[in-house]
Order: C-alpha cells, then structure tokens, then sequence
C-alpha cells in the first residue's frame, strides 16, 4: 500500500512538475536576518541561475529608459517570474556559518540582459531580494550587496520543481469554479462575450484583466467608463453606469471594504464634500476649499474605523492578548455602562492614599528652601512616578521620540542649562537612577531621556506648585463618548497593534515604505531645480541642501516591537481577564501609561537603542531632534486610507510631507517634486465630482493640501490663522493653476513675503496657524 502510494505521489509529481538542475550565473553576498529576531544579521549569498523551463517576463523588449520610468512610477508593474530554493547553511571564506539560496529566472532573458548589464542585475537583485523575503520570512540588508561575478555559484546548485502550470491562475467562466483556458470561454448573456483572467498575486491580491468592448463592438480603454462592485466572493463590473459586462464569483473571500475602486470614490466624495463654491479660490481658497467640512467629520471617521477593526474576525495568527482587548470592547457593546469610567487622574490607588501623597507634597514645599540639588531631584521623582504610574497625561506618549521627554509644565521645550544631565554633570548616574524611579525600568544611560531639571530656587517652587496644582484639582472630561473612544484610550498600543496587522495585509510596509522613500528622494531631486528661482542667498541654498540630503532623517513605517514574536514578549502579559467590568476597566485605565508606553522602554532598553516613538493614532507628523539630526515620523493620520493609499495619484499624494517640509519655500519644492512625479504618472485613476472631476492635477494639489491642514486643526480644536492659506495663496504655482490672473501682479509684498523666507523647519507652531496636529520634541 505504501509503496503504491508512493509511486503515485511520483506519477502525479512527473505530471506537474519539471525536476531541474539550474545553469549557473554569478553569486550575490549580502546580509539578512529572520523577521522579528535579534539584529544581528548574518551572510548570505544568493545563487543566480537560469533555466529554459522557467516562463520569461511577459512584457517582451525591455528598455532601460522604460524600466526606469517604471520605477519612478509603478515598480509593482516590474514582474520577473523567478523560482526560490530552500534557504541552506552553508559557511564564507572564512569558515564562519552563512546561509545560501538559489534563485532561477529564464535563461533567455538571463542571456539577453542580466548577464550583459549591471542595470538588469541590479533590477534583478531588487526582484529577487523580494522574493526571497516573502518566501523564507527574512529582511535583506540590501545596501550592503555585493556582485560576485568571478563565483558562478556558491556551494552547489540544488535540484528545483518547476510547477508546469501556474497554480493560482483562476481563467474562469461565469458562475463556474472549472479552471479553462481563454480561449476556450464562450459568451455568455451574464457577460456579454467579455474575456477575463483573475490571478491571485502573492497570495492576498486579486488582480483581473477583462477585454472590454461596448455595445458598438469597440474596445473599450477609459477606466472611468467602469465602476466595480464587490461581496466576499462576487466581482461585477460595470460599464458607463448602464450594463454589468462581468459578474463572476470568485472561490476564495474579498475583502471588499477596501477595494481600490472603493477608496478612490471615498476619497472623491471626502474632497467634494470640502468644496464651497460660494467662494473663488483666488480671492478665500481656505473657505474655497475646506468651508463644506462639518466639525465633527474627522472624529467620525476615526471612531467608524476603529469600529471596523475592533469588530472583525481575528487572524489566525493573532495574539491572543489582542482577542482579550476585542472581548472587552465587545463587553462595552453589550453594557453601555462600562463607558462610565471616572477619567479623573487622583494621585492613589485610593482616596486615602491620594490625601496622603497630596499631603506630602504640601509638607515638602512649606519646609524647604530647594537649594539641595539631591534632595529636590528625590522629590521630583517621587511626584514624576506618582503621575506615572496613576495615569496622568504629564507623562504621555506625545513626549516618546528619540529620546523620553520629561517637560516643563507649560510642555514647551528647554535649553540645555535646564536638564537633569546639565545640573548633574559630574555624576550623571544621578539622572539614571531619577529615570529608573520615575518609569520604574532599570536604565543603562542618561542618553535615553531628557528631563527637565530647573537649576535655580524660584522654577523649582514654581514646578511644584504646578504639581500640588494637578494632585489637589484634577480635570475631568467626564464618561467617554463610546466603546471606541474607550478602547483607544485604555489599550492604544494594542489598536496600533491591529492597525498595523491590517496595514501589512491590505498595502505591505515593504511596498508602503518604498513609496515613501521614492517620493523623499523626488523632493531632495528637485530642490536645484526649483531653488535657482528663489530669492536667497547661495549660502542658504548650500545650508538648505546639506540639511535635506545629510541631516532630516525620516523614519520607516512601523517599528519592530509591533512584529509579532516582540509583540507577544513585551505586551502580551497584559492583566485583562476574559470579560473585564466597569471596575477592572477603571484600574486599566489608570494604568494605561504603565500598559501602553513601559513595553516600549524595556524593548529599547533590552535592544541597546533609542526608538520610543511609535506612530501615533491623532497626529499626522511627528519631527524630532536628535543631535544635529530632524527625525521625521508619519503617524496613522498620514496612512489613513482617505489620505493615503497607493493607488492614489501624485496630486493627493505628496500634500502628506507638508508638515515635513514646512516653510514656504520648502513646500515650492514639494510642488516640483510632485509636478516631476506627476508628468511619468500613466496608471492613473481620476477622481470624481461635480467639482473635483472638473480640476487639473495642480489644483486637486492645492485642494487636499488645504483640507488636510485645516482636518489637523480642526480636530483638535484650534483656531487656525489665515496666515498658512495666505502663503498658499501667494504661490506663484497656486496662482498659475487656479488662473489668478488679476492678482499675479497685484500681490500685497506685506502678505507674501513668503518668497524670501528661508528653508528650515519652523519648529513654532504659530507660524502655521496653531495646528496642533503637528507634535514637536525638542527643537532647538
């Protein structure tokens, strides 16, 4: 019987597959290291080999000049079949361990042009570096490549199976789940005659490619004629508005919240509804363009959102710490009572023990002169831990960045004569052990955190005061306003925890992050271009280049303590029971800080590194000083699916960095880059409107720029100036494409002095009109 069995697993082997034993080509050495493990990569060489059996890439002459635009523009339009062996063990020349592995592409296209150009081995490598991630679960250091072009391989070649027939290719007919080719498809009244193919595309995207042809028998190539309606396994496509031309059903499940389709008519119906046509751009292009915005649009989106993700079936994979914060928010569903959470910060774990600590604090300041550096730094961290560990918004996690900020009262930032590091200079152990009491973490270096110190006796009787403030009357902003509201507040790094999971599975970080990083090096591209019509000084402009190109830093999405094995490390012993009442959900919401933000310090400290900031759920861009360098972050607000997503075009794209790039003269360079990126854009989907659908690309530029900076401000409550929309408005790039042709020349030079401004950030946020949704720590 086993026998019989085995020889039929060969036969079925032999139908399907081709047993290949690869040609050779060049070794590739690099580094990786499993995802979520310890950073300390290890060498890795990579086997380049090519056989006739595997498929050549389907776009048949390729040219430099178009792989690059292709790059700049949709690399995931890049597809070159390749075939992925095992990872092995193998060791450097050296005798020390390594890992190596094969990978085949088509020997025609090997012979053609990887082998005769280092620009396809390059593409090549980019290509394969993918792969290899995907398939064995590793990230690839690929700055640190190198060509071996003297060692046809490395180790021995291994055997591959080659799979005859692709098997994720779904070539289908309406209502049938029978696999067929093409050309085989008959008409059918449900779809009109129209041909199709639907490819699963790494196991998570369905890509279909359907002729289309209208009722006069012509092809049909304007992809605003479609619209796509989808279920969990149901795709229609429809044709002007007026006749389904396919309806298929697929045998797998859609998430058919988030199509493309569905996001670029959510995102037009988001930017019409701003639009108040009431007001010509030229002459109000803030009520222009933001007027038709209600007060609370933001807040209801973010709690629809959260309602979503909170609410849906977990992953496989999921923690399952993560299951016990949705069974408390489905608890809150079901007992509405839950909600009413006494948000009130009290100095104790009970009222006893708050009078007490209260009473201390009192007794400490009546009796002393705060002269004593020592004894003032073990009140200090007395009251910090105190606010800590109870819950207090003074300690948050809008002061996590390179560094933990522990700020003045006013929660302005400070020079360096005021910090703990400065008064203590001698013995700066002092300031460690003040961290580690106030955090309750064992810390290694006075480098992680800056903590305001006053040095002089009359601050240090001010910060107190300030502190006797918080303990004798705290405020209360009462019961929250929903189980979402609550949820967020209580658990925020576990939501970001889910937010990334979907993140991962509907974009990709490496893809996101690719993109991010295009549009970064299309804005430093342009600055010489844009500059030589600017009125500074070449000073500056050498100042302006050496800080984009050397100094502002910007950091990835996601950060390692949200990957999976480091998640359930540092967050997954988490004290919530099954079904958590009114009572455990007020001690946790005590203890958020502890909860949420004391992971994040044991992870850097056990990691040697200073990363405590992680994207934040409502703000849009974080900046952050560290040394000489600026630290850009981009927070949820920035990759919300009605800001952001991949399938969006350059114009709505690129006003994400306008936090980033602040100052006027900076932000002409961001209209450059976008207006360079925008020219190559081919794979476009237009957006729609009565009055979005009629505007140019540099006005929907315009648009969404002004809308996501009054969002920010309007959210969180702030009285934004007029002077930001003057600046827009001054322009010349705004004035050329709304046609403000009456008021080039008549432009007041006291409201657009703009011009002559220098490039640097303005770390004061007044100058943009008080938006608080821009957080800054420590500007100089």
């Amino acid at each position: 019987m086993k026998t019989s069995d085995a020889a039929k697993e060969l036969a079925e082997e032999a139908r399907d597959y081709w047993i290949i034993t690869p040609e050779p080509g060049y070794v590739v050495k690099t580094a990786c290291r499993n995802v979520g493990s310890e950073p300390h990569p290890s060498k890795l060489f990579v086997n380049i080999c090519h056989s006739t059996k595997i498929p050549p890439p389907m776009d048949g002459q390729w040219d430099e000049e178009d792989m690059l635009r292709k790059l700049e523009t949709n690399p995931d339009d890049i597809n070159i079949p390749t075939c992925v062996g095992v990872l092995e063990a193998t060791k450097d020349l050296k005798g020390e361990p390594a890992r190596k592995v094969d990978v085949v592409v088509n020997s025609i296209f090997y012979k053609k042009y990887v082998d005769k150009s280092e620009f396809y081995r390059q593409l090549l490598f980019m290509v394969v570096c993918s792969s290899i991630e995907r398939q064995h679960n590793l990230i690839i250091e690929v700055k640190t490549h190198k060509t071996l072009r003297k060692n046809t391989h490395w180790g021995e070649i291994s055997q591959q199976r080659i799979r005859k027939s692709p098997a994720e290719c779904l070539i289908k007919e309406d209502h049938s789940s029978k696999c067929v080719d093409a050309e085989d498809l008959e008409p059918s009244p449900a779809i009109s005659g129209q041909k199709f193919t639907a490819t699963l595309v790494a196991g998570r995207i369905v890509e279909i490619v359907v002729q289309v042809q209208d009722e006069a028998k012509k092809s049909v190539k304007e992809a605003g004629r479609l619209r796509c309606k989808l279920n969990e396994d149901r795709v229609v496509v429809i044709l002007d508005n007026k006749r389904s031309i396919l309806d298929i059903f697929l045998p797998y499940h859609l998430n058919f919240n988030e199509s493309d389709d569905d996001w670029i008519e959510k995102r037009s119906e988001f930017m019409e509804m701003g639009i108040d046509t009431n007001f010509r751009p030229c002459d109000d292009f803030e009520r222009f363009a933001t007027n038709g915005f209600t007060t609370d649009f933001f807040a209801k989106w973010r709690t629809d959102r959260a309602k979503r993700i909170l609410s849906a079936q977990p992953a496989a994979q999921e923690p399952p710490v993560l299951q016990k914060v949705r069974r408390a928010y489905s608890n809150c569903l079901a007992d509405r009572s839950i909600l009413q959470i006494d948000r009130t910060f009290y100095p104790g774990a009970t009222t006893e023990e708050s009078l007490q600590r209260t009473q201390q604090l009192i007794d400490y300041i009546a009796r002393n002169q705060f002269e004593d550096n020592t004894g003032f730094k073990e009140a200090y961290q007395k009251v910090l831990n105190t606010l800590w560990k109870f819950g207090s918004n003074f300690l948050s996690e809008k002061h996590f960045g390179r560094q933990i900020a522990v700020p003045k009262p006013e929660n302005v930032t400070f020079g360096e004569t005021d910090t703990c590091n400065s008064v203590f200079a001698n013995d700066k152990t002092q300031c460690v052990n003040m961290m580690s009491y106030t955090f309750d973490v064992m810390f290694g270096s006075e480098k992680n955190a800056r903590i305001y110190f006053p040095q002089d006796r009359i601050s240090r009787r001010q910060l107190m005061d300030y502190f006797l403030f918080l303990f004798k009357s705290p405020k209360n902003p009462g019961f929250f306003a929903n189980c979402e509201e609550m949820t967020l507040e209580i658990f925020p790094m576990y939501y970001k925890k889910l937010l990334f999971d979907e993140m991962e599975a509907h974009e990709g970080f490496a893809k996101m992050n690719t993109q991010l990083f295009q549009y970064l090096t299309t804005i430093v591209q342009q600055y010489s271009s844009t500059t030589r019509y600017l009125n500074i000084t070449e000073e500056a402009k050498n100042k302006t280049y050496e800080y984009l190109k050397d100094y502002l830093k910007f950091e990835p999405i996601g950060h390692p303590i949200f990957e999976n094995s480091n998640f359930e490390k540092y967050f997954g012993q988490l004290a919530l029971s099954d079904n958590p009442d009114l009572n455990e959900l007020s001690k946790l919401w005590k203890s958020r800080n502890v909860n949420n933000l004391k992971p994040i310090i044991q992870f850097n400290i056990d990691k040697d590194i200073n990363f405590y900031w992680t994207p934040r759920l409502d703000e849009h861009t974080t900046i952050m000083k560290d040394g000489d360098f600026q630290y850009v972050g981009f927070n949820f607000e920035a990759f919300e699916p009605m800001f952001y997503h991949s399938t969006y075009t350059p114009a709505v794209m690129y006003p994400n960095f306008a936090f980033a790039f602040p100052t006027a003269a900076l932000n002409q360079i961001l209209f450059a880059a976008y207006a360079k990126w925008n020219a190559n854009f081919t794979r476009r989907k237009h957006f729609s409107g009565k009055n979005i659908g009629e505007m140019s690309q540099d006005q929907l530029f315009y648009v969404a720029l002004a809308q996501l900076i009054r969002l920010q401000g309007q959210k969180h409550f702030a009285d934004i100036k007029d002077d930001i929309f003057i600046k827009i408005q001054c322009q010349y790039q705004f004035l050329n494409a709304f046609k403000c042709t009456e008021k080039y020349d008549s432009r007041p030079s006291t409201r657009c002095e703009l011009l002559n401004e220098n490039f640097f950030p303005n770390y004061n946020l007044s100058f943009y009109g008080n938006l608080r949704g821009v957080e800054t720590l420590f500007p100089p």
